[in-house]
């Protein structure tokens, strides 16, 4: 991952991702979470950086939690992010 914000990311991949493809990803353990956060995430952009590697830009979606509902709205994941950060 190279850059990480309340509202997306950008990570470099082996892979290409077309812009509107979706993705899961699992972020490190935040303080205040019971465990890691998986995250929805929506690619905006992709850009070929050489070597096979492609530099992905991310909005966060949605958020995928096994013990309730199957998506929590981004907004609220943002929010507790913040929260986290904050404390």
């Amino acid at each position: 991952m190279r850059d990480i914000s309340i509202h997306g990311l950008c990570l470099l991949a082996p892979a290409q991702l077309e812009p509107g493809s979706r993705f899961v990803i699992r972020l490190p353990k935040l303080k205040g979470y019971d465990r890691p956060p998986v995250l929805v995430c929506k690619t905006a952009r992709c850009a070929a950086k050489g070597s096979g590697q492609f530099l992905i830009g991310a909005q966060f979606t949605n958020r995928l939690d096994p013990q309730s509902s199957p998506y929590e709205p981004a907004e609220s994941v943002a929010a507790r992010i913040r929260q986290a950060m904050l404390t």
